[in-house]
C-alpha cells in the first residue's frame, strides 16, 4: 500500500535539482552555474511515501517492479493533471502555477523511490516548462537529468534539448556534439536521432560549412527512409544554399535526385503520399531556380 504525503518546497531549489547519480549513466559535464532564479514560492507537491520502504533498486537503480510501475504512472498522471489546469489560467496566474508544475515534476526526478524510466520522463517535463519560461539553466539541468537517469526515449530527448540549448547559446561544437551523441549512444530512437541530424545540417548551414552540411541533409533520405517529407525538407535547405551561392547547377541536381527518390513514395494514394506531394510542391528551391 501507498498514500500521498505532503511536502513543502521552498524556493528555486527544486527547480533545479541535482543530476543524481546512476550506475553505467552517461557521464554528462554539470550545467553551469544557473545563478539566482526567480522564486516560486512555497508548492505543496505529493510525493509517494511506501509504507514498506522504497523500492528496490536503491538510488535510481532499478524499475521498481509493477507495483513501482503502476505508482508512478499514478503519480505522473497527477502532475499531467496539474499541468493541463494550468495551462486554463491566464497571465501572472499561469506562470505561477506552471513553475508550481515544474517544482512538482522535479520533486518526481529526484525521487529514488520511482522506477528510473518514471524519473527520467519527469525531469523531463520539468526541463520543456523551465525552457519555455525562459529559464535556461535550471532546464538545462533537467534535461541532462533526464539523460542521465531516463528510459532511451526520454534520454535522446534530453539530449536533443541540451543541443538545443547550445545551438540557441551559439555553443556550436557542444551542440553538434550533442546532436552526435544520440546517434552514437541511442540509435534505436529513430525520430529523435532523424531530428539531431536535420538540426546538425541546419547549423553547419548557420555556419557557414556548406559543404560539411550537403552531406549530412542529402544523405537524410538514405539513413531515414521512413521520413520521406523531412528528406524533401532538407534537400531543400541545402539546394537553396547553393542557388544563394550562385551554384544552380548544383541545385538542379539537387532538386532531381531527391524528385527522382520520392517517385517510389508517390506511387500511393494515402496520407503520406499526399504529404509528399505538398513538400514537393512546396520546394523553395523551384521558386529561386524560376527566378534566375
Amino acid at each position: 500500500m501507498w498514500k500521498w504525503s505532503t511536502i513543502m518546497i521552498q524556493g528555486p531549489a527544486v527547480l533545479v535539482g541535482t543530476l543524481a547519480a546512476a550506475g553505467g549513466a552517461l557521464a554528462l559535464p554539470p550545467a553551469e552555474p544557473a545563478g539566482p532564479a526567480p522564486a516560486v514560492g512555497s508548492v505543496a507537491v505529493g510525493r509517494l511515501a511506501d509504507e514498506g520502504g522504497a523500492d528496490e533498486g536503491g538510488e535510481g537503480g532499478g524499475d521498481g517492479g509493477v507495483e513501482g510501475g503502476e505508482r508512478a504512472k499514478a503519480v505522473l498522471a497527477e502532475v499531467s493533471d496539474q499541468k493541463q489546469a494550468a495551462y486554463k489560467l491566464t497571465g501572472e496566474e499561469r506562470e505561477a502555477a506552471l513553475l508550481d508544475v515544474a517544482a512538482a515534476y522535479g520533486v518526481l526526478a529526484d525521487d529514488a523511490t520511482l522506477p528510473r524510466d518514471a524519473r527520467g520522463e519527469a525531469a523531463f517535463r520539468a526541463g520543456e516548462i523551465l525552457r519555455a519560461r525562459k529559464l535556461p539553466e535550471p532546464a538545462r539541468a533537467r534535461f541532462a537529468q533526464a539523460a542521465s537517469v531516463g528510459s532511451a526515449t526520454f534520454a535522446a530527448r534530453g539530449l536533443l534539448e541540451l543541443g538545443h540549448l547550445d545551438r540557441r547559446e551559439h555553443r556550436v561544437a557542444e551542440a553538434l556534439a550533442r546532436y552526435a551523441e544520440i546517434a552514437e549512444r541511442l540509435p534505436e530512437e529513430r525520430r529523435v536521432c532523424a531530428h539531431a541530424r536535420t538540426w546538425t545540417g541546419k547549423l553547419l548551414l548557420d555556419e557557414a560549412r556548406v559543404d560539411a552540411a550537403e552531406p549530412v541533409l542529402l544523405g537524410f533520405a538514405e539513413a531515414f527512409p521512413e521520413y520521406p517529407v523531412e528528406a524533401v525538407r532538407n534537400a531543400d535547405l541545402i539546394a537553396v544554399r547553393r542557388v544563394q551561392d550562385g551554384q544552380e547547377e548544383a541545385a538542379r541536381r539537387i532538386l532531381d535526385e531527391i524528385r527522382a527518390r520520392m517517385q517510389g513514395h508517390l506511387l500511393g494514394d494515402g496520407a503520406e503520399a499526399e504529404e509528399i506531394r505538398g513538400a514537393l510542391d512546396a520546394l523553395r528551391v523551384t521558386v529561386l531556380l524560376a527566378e534566375v
